[in-house]
């Protein structure tokens, strides 16, 4: 993250130091990509590569790595927000959180994170349930990381597993991949096949985030969500509003 003129100078004086060693491995952990640039910007080169040749021998990629299976743990301070109590659920937080920073390296789900922290604070004072929690997190996904990709004035697709992408983006295809069987474990369909969706008596974590999303949209005539009579789902119902204007919110956070 420094300058480009400062990052060469390392490189440049790295390289003195150590060229007439025979005993000496140096090790360089850089974004490529913005080294590659840094190079164009200070002299030019069509071909960067050819400069770093004297510096890099060569280099080995590293990913962004696995979601820790207790990534919760982490963010403690953010989910102590919410009242886990509101009601019962045996679904984990930790594999949710898995599922929605994947393939999102740790510095920017740190930045998510604090950017829903900050929203919530600007509008809740109140405690809220877990699957609001989710909500916040996968809305702050979608929007600040993805660029909102399942436009949320869209209609609902037919199907829940295409919920999370749209005809022009699909998100890796990890939301349709992994939502799916997290919601197949308790959705079953209704009277027509493959459009209608009944939610079971007892209210479940991603059951709850489902039937919320469901109602921030526009009603579709292609895809139904029955729920029995129960307190909880229709507090679910009414959080729309608020999810609403958590979107225009965190939309603002930079």
């Amino acid at each position: 993250r420094c300058l480009p003129e400062y990052a060469i100078k390392v490189l440049e004086r790295l390289h003195h130091l150590i060229e007439d060693t025979n005993n000496i491995i140096n090790i360089i952990a850089v974004d490529k990509g913005n080294l590659q640039k840094s190079v164009q910007h200070l002299f030019g080169f069509e071909n960067p590569d050819n400069y770093l040749k004297k510096f890099i021998q060569f280099t080995v990629p590293l990913t962004v790595g696995e979601v820790s299976e207790s990534i919760s743990a982490k963010y403690q301070d953010y989910i102590d927000l919410f009242d886990k109590d509101i009601f019962q659920c045996d679904d984990s937080i930790d594999e949710f959180m898995q599922v929605i920073f994947k393939d999102i390296d740790v510095r920017t789900q740190e930045q998510l994170v604090k950017r829903a922290k900050v929203a919530h604070a600007l509008l809740y004072k109140d405690k809220k349930d877990y699957s609001f929690m989710c909500m916040e997190l996968l809305l702050t996904v979608l929007i600040q990381y993805y660029g909102d990709p399942c436009n949320l004035h869209n209609p609902l697709p037919h199907k829940f597993a295409g919920l999370f992408r749209n005809a022009s983006t699909e998100i890796n295809g990890f939301m349709e991949e992994k939502f799916s069987i997290i919601y197949s474990r308790h959705l079953h369909r209704g009277a027509f096949d493959g459009v209608e969706y009944v939610l079971p008596a007892t209210p479940y974590l991603y059951g709850m985030i489902l039937f919320t999303w469901y109602w921030m949209h526009p009603s579709s005539k292609e895809f139904v969500i029955h729920c029995p009579e129960n307190e909880i789902y229709k507090d679910v119902m009414n959080n729309y509003n608020e999810f609403k204007k958590y979107v225009e919110t965190i939309k603002l956070i930079k």
